[in-house]
């Protein structure tokens, strides 16, 4: 959204900066993953975390070679490039927020190391990077009402993945057959219940959406302040 040459090398940095954070994160992760008590290194890919910094990183990269490329040079193109590139921004970002503020809190627990360096790239870096990233880019893309809409889209498929696999006891690589206390939906607080017994306290329907209406706060927040960017560069 920056038009001069100077923001636009602002932002080439940037991206390559968001590719090596989230990606250099998610390989780093893999590789001390056993280290980190994981059962093998595959499992890491079962959590958000892994598949959130995949996406951002695989989708910054085609944004890298895009121009490059004819068919992603239209109009048209570019348009639903930058979409799903808000769509996984807004992902990211979930990432960031939830462990900082739920699960890192809690990691001594379970004798769990929350800040290793894959769990910063990952976590803080990549997340951080991306909403920069997102709103000094050179291309002038609107957000707009409809484009919030499919910004539930990866995190809704992600719990209907993770609570598949928590019905048939499939282990996430911790022992445990769930990747995130608040979608076990055998803790003693259920799907719909409640409970006394931290950190479950609400059942995991209630869970999902104090995140969906978080997802679309957020993605509220993004489209508010890419308005004033909008608004700021075309005056």
């Amino acid at each position: 959204m920056i038009k001069n040459g100077y923001g636009k090398n602002i932002s080439f940095i940037l991206k390559w900066l968001i590719v090596l954070s989230s990606l250099g994160g998610v390989i780093l992760g893999l590789y001390f993953a056993e280290r980190d008590g994981y059962s093998h290194w595959a499992t890491r890919l079962m959590y958000f975390t892994g598949q959130s910094n995949i996406w951002i990183g695989v989708w910054t990269i085609l944004l890298l070679i895009s121009p490059y490329i004819k068919s992603l040079t239209t109009d048209k193109a570019k348009r639903v490039l930058y979409i799903v590139r808000y769509i996984f921004t807004v992902s990211i970002t979930i990432t960031g927020i939830v462990y900082c503020t739920l699960l890192a809190p809690f990691a001594y627990k379970e004798n769990f190391d929350a800040w290793t360096l894959s769990n910063i790239l990952t976590h803080v870096v990549a997340p951080i990077l991306s909403v920069l990233d997102f709103f000094l880019d050179e291309y002038k893309f609107k957000v707009t009402k409809e484009n919030i809409i499919f910004t539930a889209i990866p995190p809704l498929a992600y719990f209907i993945f993770a609570g598949t696999l928590n019905i048939f006891d499939v282990d996430f690589g911790r022992g445990d057959p769930y990747p995130y206390f608040f979608l076990n939906l055998k803790s003693p607080a259920g799907i719909f219940g409640f409970s006394s017994t931290p950190t479950f306290v609400l059942g995991s329907f209630y869970w999902v959406l104090l995140f969906i209406a978080m997802i679309y706060g957020i993605a509220a927040i993004f489209m508010v302040i890419n308005s004033f960017i909008m608004k700021k560069t075309s005056g």
